[in-house]
């Protein structure tokens, strides 16, 4: 694997080779391999995936079966037409792998209060626009005449 920024010259920290920088690089004989599920949908980058692809057959039975997704969205003309070297990939962990043990039936409390609390506003925003549209038609006609609903 070629190092990109050749400026800024490191050696790695773990093992003190120049290919790398840290024990996160798999080419590290200290890397040690990430417990998440990894899904990606593609990369232009020849090296970005090849590790996909290693991942793939590495991984689980889940994240095989997410990478099997027949319905894959080619790249939008902009990204094709402005950014050739645009990399699209996603990697999602567990809330629990996340989060310590500790912390994870206060954040999840926290978090589902919020979602309750998100989708009472959105039900009240709701009853609101559809009582004031029907309430008061000719402000709401939007330049449409004067005639009601």
């Amino acid at each position: 694997m070629v190092r990109k920024h050749i400026k800024n010259l490191r050696n790695c920290s773990s093992c003190g080779s120049p290919s790398h920088l840290t024990a996160r690089a798999p080419d590290c004989p200290f890397h040690v391999q990430s417990d998440g599920a990894v899904t990606a949908t593609r990369a232009n980058d020849r090296d970005v995936r090849e590790l996909l692809r290693v991942m793939a057959q590495q991984g689980d039975e889940e994240f095989q079966q997410a990478t099997r997704n027949s319905n894959v969205r080619q790249n939008c003309d902009f990204l094709r037409m402005f950014m050739p070297s645009h990399e699209k990939y996603t990697r999602s962990r567990s809330f629990h792998t996340m989060v310590k043990p500790a912390y994870c039936e206060i954040l999840s409390n926290c978090i589902n209060n919020a979602s309750d609390r998100i989708c009472d506003i959105l039900l009240r925003t709701q009853l609101f626009l559809s009582d004031f549209t029907l309430n008061n038609p000719f402000r709401t006609n939007f330049g449409r005449g004067t005639h009601p609903i």
